[in-house]
């Protein structure tokens, strides 16, 4: 016959079935197990491990205690079972959700974790978001200038390249920031006084939304974003990634023409700052129609500019960042995220960059 065991904490009215009590002769319990011999051993089961260490954490101070099944009361039977079955009841994956103890190593340091409201995230899986520059191959382009390139330093009698006997490989690279790549900029983009990307603070982990949108012929619209924005928490509308439909993968490569580059209509920018968004980051090559006479108008909307204007606009909105030319793969779905922004220490208004989202609801 076979009994079972139970650890409740009687203060809250939760308990763990722990299963089998399997005892020596004087039926003195050494150990719990659940289902046949050949199954895994308690302090083999990673998941029980965690909710046991869990609940004792929980329910520090409480009245809690161990009962085979003979010592359980009728009201006991009836408080909620961590793993069990019933309504009442909560399973074990909605009982370590959140938990900041899945983010410590085995006997090491804290694995990395950002709070963003009320809740702590572990920082696990994360996805590249720029575009990889080769200043050797295909690459995209906006504006039709020059593509990036890389060249040996040369001297007199010496060339830096292994292939070509160097002692080392130096390559002498070019580049155009605003239009061969994955690039983040300033609001010194615009202005007549020179405000460089260099300083502006980024925080570490930025809380971050994605949203796909269609645009309406070229415009992306206000009515638009409204919807992707409104199933965005309000606590991860810091930063905004912004992923055009179609995706097409020729995004990577993609030759940019005013033609067919959809836009941000004014509107549209104006919704994006009333939703308080600091970081924009988009798969296009600019917030506006590469050929628009000079007006910038949604860059100027983004920075809280007025029409024309070359001031430096408040200082808050000087600490906001566009990032262009990104792209996010399909199998990334929109949600919540935590933006990581690496980008270089480069004086000037706008710098290649390096955009990662870190999952924080296991989708990717």
């Amino acid at each position: 016959m076979s009994i079972y065991g139970y650890l409740n904490c009687h203060d809250c009215r939760q308990v763990l079935w722990l299963g089998k009590a399997l005892h020596s002769g004087d039926f003195k319990p050494f150990c719990f197990h659940i289902g046949p011999p050949t199954e895994p051993l308690h302090w083999k089961r990673d998941e029980l491990n965690q909710v046991l260490w869990k609940f004792l954490a929980d329910h520090t101070g409480h009245h809690i205690d161990v009962r085979l099944e003979q010592k359980m009361t009728e009201e006991m039977y009836c408080y909620q079972e961590i793993g069990g079955d019933t309504d009442k009841d909560i399973s074990f994956k909605q009982y370590l959700a959140d938990w900041p103890g899945l983010a410590l190593g085995e006997g090491g340091p804290m694995r990395p974790q950002v709070t963003i409201g009320e809740r702590v995230y572990p920082l696990t899986k994360w996805v590249d978001i720029s575009i990889p520059l080769d200043p050797h191959g295909p690459q995209p382009n906006a504006y039709g200038v020059p593509p990036a390139t890389a060249r040996p330093y040369s001297g007199d009698g010496f060339v830096l390249d292994t292939r070509r006997g160097g002692s080392c490989n130096c390559e002498v690279i070019e580049l155009t920031p605003h239009c061969n790549g994955t690039h983040t900029e300033s609001v010194g983009h615009l202005t007549t006084e020179r405000f460089p990307l260099s300083k502006v603070t980024l925080p570490l982990f930025i809380p971050c939304a994605l949203i796909s949108v269609i645009p309406e012929g070229r415009e992306i619209r206000a009515d638009a974003l409204e919807r992707a924005l409104g199933r965005a928490p309000a606590e991860f509308r810091n930063a905004l990634v912004v992923r055009t439909l179609p995706n097409d993968p020729d995004k990577i490569t993609r030759k940019w023409e005013d033609a067919t580059t959809p836009y941000f209509g004014p509107d549209a920018m104006a919704a994006i700052r009333a939703h308080g968004v600091q970081h924009l980051l988009v798969d296009l090559p600019s917030l506006d129609p590469l050929i628009d006479g000079g007006h910038l108008t949604a860059h100027r909307i983004f920075w809280s500019m007025s029409t024309g204007s070359k001031e430096l606009p408040d200082a808050r909105a000087c600490q906001r960042t566009v990032t262009e030319m990104i792209f996010v793969p399909d199998r990334v779905p929109d949600g919540r995220y935590a933006l990581v922004l690496q980008v270089p220490p480069l004086v000037s208004d706008a710098a290649p960059s390096r955009p990662l989202l870190f999952d924080l609801d296991g989708a990717v």
